[in-house]
């Protein structure tokens, strides 16, 4: 009994039980599973590791390819990539959080309708690319889950009060 109370005094408990309490056991497992995924993706695109220049390399019409080489693009995408893996792991800023994801996950569809050479092989068939571009939407349904999550915590902690 006197090492727990000891240890109790020793550990600000009460800090940690509110952060954690902020998400359900659910909305965490989805925090760390997008967290992971775009902060790794980030790192390889920072570093030059995830070809997606050849999106670029196909289609290198337009204003925004004439003023960004692909390389700064990638690097561009691999850094708002780890910004907003960071951001999910921080409940308080779930919203905007989502906001960025979304406006980035709407970019990654693009090529689908811009570029159907690089993602089709026919009618109903995709290339690797393509497959890469629809599993997305496994991403989606994950940052709807946190954002449900964060709505309901918010709405039951007021309840609580």
């Amino acid at each position: 009994m006197l090492d727990t109370a000891i240890l109790g005094r020793q550990t600000n408990l009460g800090a940690y039980k509110k952060l954690f309490s902020s998400s359900s056991a659910t909305g965490w497992v989805n925090r760390f599973a997008l967290f992971i995924i775009y902060v790794w993706f980030g790192i390889c695109k920072c570093m030059h590791q995830l070809p997606i220049h050849q999106f670029g390399d196909s289609h290198r019409t337009g204003l925004a390819h004439s003023l960004i080489s692909p390389e700064n693009m990638q690097a561009a995408m691999g850094s708002a990539e780890l910004f907003i893996g960071l951001l999910f792991l921080i409940p308080r800023l779930t919203k905007i959080a989502f906001t960025l994801f979304i406006i980035h996950i709407a970019t990654t569809f693009f090529p689908l309708f811009y570029l159907p050479g690089a993602v089709w092989t026919s009618k109903y068939i995709l290339t690797m690319s393509g497959q890469f571009i629809i599993k997305n939407l496994i991403l989606i349904i994950c940052a709807i889950t946190i954002l449900y999550d964060h709505v309901q915590t918010k709405k039951n902690s007021l309840v609580r009060v």
